[in-house]
């Protein structure tokens, strides 16, 4: 015979799985707007630390190093010379270190910041 074959229920329209999958891709896209802002964010940030330790690298290197040198090398010749004392000379040496050390530390958070900036805008 004839075999007639209807689905039941008629009235379904699946309208229930068309909304939540609308709802998923909405809600996919806003994750992937925040993904986005936090990268740009993130970029940013890490470009502005990146001109703010270039920029104390070279106060340090251009500026308070030669002088750090100069004065120890003045405490160191006024030693020598018996005008001054040791201790003096040794101080002097000392800040050249310290602000040799700074420089270091500002050169390694550069790249640290330059390292940042690179993954949040390298493409995947």
């Amino acid at each position: 015979g004839v075999h007639l074959s209807l689905p039941i229920p008629l009235w379904n329209s699946h309208a229930g799985g068309v909304e939540a999958a609308t709802a998923r891709a909405a809600r996919k896209q806003k994750e992937i707007d925040a993904v986005r802002l936090r990268t740009q964010h993130e970029a940013e940030t890490a470009r502005l630390e990146m001109i703010e330790w270039a920029e104390m690298l070279a106060e340090i290197t251009d500026e308070l190093l030669p002088l750090a040198e100069e004065q120890a090398a003045a405490a160191d010749r006024a030693y020598r010379e018996g005008l001054g004392d040791l201790q003096s000379v040794l101080r002097a040496r000392e800040q050249h270190l310290q602000f040799g050390a700074s420089r270091i530390d500002a050169l390694r958070n550069f790249h640290l910041a330059r390292v940042r900036y690179d993954a949040a805008v390298a493409n995947p």
